[in-house]
């Protein structure tokens, strides 16, 4: 029989028909002999058991397969194996952490791809903290987030300081958001913004109540910074892309469409507001402010050099237009009798009005070139042949009750010298 005391000390007692025994933590073996005793009727033999089945410390580890394990030694009540770390479980219950666990390789999230939050629904609460531990020592030329497909081709990044970057790395100070791509692609647009929208609760913008904006660009200088220039909208394409061959092709720097989704139907019973192709919204005059020259709109040489050659080149083309019942090119409003409603060159060449259907032209020198002429509405026409007085003596002035039939060839040769030097005739 064996026995275990509240002292833990195991000791082997002798049965019916047996002798000896003694404790099993002495160190040394513990024999039983047989006599004759109940259900034994052979005797002068004996049972020993050694001493090396006592208690062990463990020496395998637990994983995931049952080990039968050989050892004849046992395992202490208050002993625990090792858990084997390079087991690879597939878990089918929910596990919580409640601390931080470290991935030193990463995470994979296999076929499901997912991380779920589960953070509730209260003020400040951030759904879901992507959060780089490392401090930034090195400028701005670090990436804390990337997401790439499989091939390894970056699709989104965030740069160091918060630039957000899709399809290219590209360089971390090229802006807030750069859309970019070294390979190839069918996308026709860098950006696509189409909100859905109800109601009339959207917010107002530059004075146009329930606006829409596919962009707000609203910036802010610090205290400290100087000589800023201040784009809202840059247009470039890149040098390597324009040498080759787009005779089909068109760089476009605004394209504006805003009645591209109506239906016929919509579009010829629904009642809209004014359509603005582009809208240069005054500067209000509260803003205490000071500035060299405002340009509404402000259009550069095209082409500064000899290339790339082209045919025409345009500041502004304008197409008539056609579907309306009053129908203007360019429209001038509110002119006074002081404004040069177009100035060329410079402020000593302009075109004004100073009162309702009249046109001022104020110039220096005023040079028409011209083959044909008309005026009152009629047909432009050449000019006559040359005039060719002779014997003119130069005459602006006469008495039309005294005078003689010279002086009045006089001054009809006279006016028609001035005429002439007018370009008026030949």
């Amino acid at each position: 029989m064996l026995i275990r005391n509240a002292e833990s000390t195991s000791t082997l007692v002798a049965g019916s028909g047996l002798s000896g025994g003694g404790p099993l933590n002495s160190g040394s073996d513990v024999t039983l002999d047989i006599g004759a005793g109940t259900g034994i009727t052979v005797g002068a033999d004996s049972i020993s058991l050694s001493a090396s089945y006592l208690g062990a410390n463990p020496t395998g580890t637990v994983g995931l397969s049952v080990v039968n394990g050989s050892a004849t030694t046992y395992m202490r009540s208050d002993a625990a194996p090792p858990l084997d770390v390079g087991i690879t479980p597939t878990w089918t219950g929910i596990h919580t952490f409640s601390s931080q666990d470290v991935h030193t390789l990463g995470i994979d999230l296999s076929t499901s791809g997912r991380v779920n939050s589960q953070v509730a629904d209260v003020p400040s609460a951030v759904s879901l903290l992507l959060k780089p531990n490392v401090a930034l020592a090195s400028g701005t030329d670090r990436w804390t987030h990337v997401m790439q497909d499989s091939a390894g081709n970056t699709r989104f990044s965030i740069a160091s300081n918060g630039g957000i970057s899709l399809f290219s790395e590209g360089a971390t100070n090229l802006g807030l958001i750069y859309v970019g791509g070294a390979a190839a692609t069918t996308m026709s647009y860098g950006i696509f913004f189409s909100p859905s929208f109800t109601g009339s609760g959207a917010a107002g913008i530059a004075g146009f109540a329930n606006a829409i904006s596919g962009a707000n660009f609203l910036p802010k200088d610090s205290s400290g910074a100087t000589h800023v220039s201040f784009i809202g909208g840059y247009f470039a394409n890149e040098s390597v892309y324009a040498q080759r061959a787009h005779t089909a092709g068109n760089f476009i720097g605004g394209l504006f469409t805003p009645i591209s989704g109506w239906t016929t139907a919509a579009s010829g019973s629904t009642a809209h507001g004014t359509l603005y192709g582009i809208y240069c919204k005054g500067v209000p005059a509260s803003k205490n402010a000071t500035a060299t020259a405002i340009y509404g709109a402000y259009v550069a040489n095209m082409l500064t050099g000899a290339t790339p050659a082209t045919t025409n080149s345009y500041g502004v083309f304008v197409e008539e237009q056609t579907q309306a019942t009053s129908k203007y090119g360019i429209w001038l409003a509110n002119a006074t009798a002081a404004y040069k409603a177009i100035a060329i060159r410079d402020a000593n060449a302009w075109i004004g009005s100073s009162a309702a259907a009249r046109i001022d032209i104020g110039a220096t020198e005023f040079l028409i070139q011209s083959t044909k002429i008309g005026f009152f509405n009629t047909a432009p026409v050449v000019k006559s042949s040359a005039y060719t007085p002779t014997n003119v003596t130069t005459d602006r002035a006469y008495d039309a009750n005294a005078t003689t039939l010279d002086e009045v060839a006089d001054v009809l040769g006279t006016l028609i010298a001035d005429l002439q030097a007018y370009g008026l005739i030949a």
